[in-house]
């Protein structure tokens, strides 16, 4: 995971790279266990980062959005 974050941090200027570190992290936070991995790294600020950077990438905030919908269900499961 971290190679992923400290990659997509590294290139964040590149909108291919971010979009693709994006979807990558939407996918793996759907999977038991690296959901709440995600969550308890701060994947999330790495995300907001991203979107914040390509606001005008349809695909970087879709994937952004989804990804982060992921992590507020998994910190919802895990106060429960």
């Amino acid at each position: 995971m971290e190679p992923l974050l400290d990659g997509m941090r590294r290139h964040l200027r590149s909108e291919a790279v971010a979009t693709q570190a994006l979807a990558c992290l939407w996918s793996l936070s759907t999977l038991d266990g690296l959901d709440a991995t995600l969550l308890q790294n701060g994947s999330g600020h790495g995300v907001l980062e991203a979107m914040r950077t390509h606001a005008r990438s349809a695909e970087a905030q879709r994937c952004g959005c989804g990804t982060l919908a992921r992590l507020v269900e998994t910190a919802k499961e895990l106060d429960d």
